[in-house]
């Protein structure tokens, strides 16, 4: 089971999910899945998804019709495996340690 699934709802995104993916899944956290969610794009979003799951054996590409961000987040939320879920829009990009940060703060609080 991985330690955080990361969702991103993706709708008409294209030119952002190379950088938006990429800064996902180079995070110096490895233990991760990445859940991409096309909201019926209608750019090559879902292309430019399927070539980039071929490259990061942790992304996972849903596709669906078209119903929102709230309803993209909600799928992934089904599918999703990791102790920890993590949102990500598709014209995002994260710092490379920010996940691994994230979860180090979370358990610090826990233990205080």
């Amino acid at each position: 089971m991985p330690k955080v699934s990361v969702i991103i709802p993706v709708y008409n995104a294209e030119k952002y999910l190379n950088k938006c993916i990429s800064s996902i899944a180079n995070q110096t956290m490895q233990d991760i899945e990445i859940l991409a969610v096309n909201d019926g794009s209608t750019d090559n979003s879902l292309e430019v998804l399927e070539q980039l799951s071929s490259k990061y054996k942790k992304l996972q590409v849903f596709n669906k019709e078209n119903g929102g961000a709230g309803s993209d987040r909600n799928m992934g939320i089904e599918y999703a495996k990791g102790e920890f879920i993590k949102f990500v829009d598709a014209d995002d990009y994260l710092k490379v340690d920010i996940l691994e940060k994230n979860i180090r703060k979370t358990f610090t609080k826990k233990l205080k």
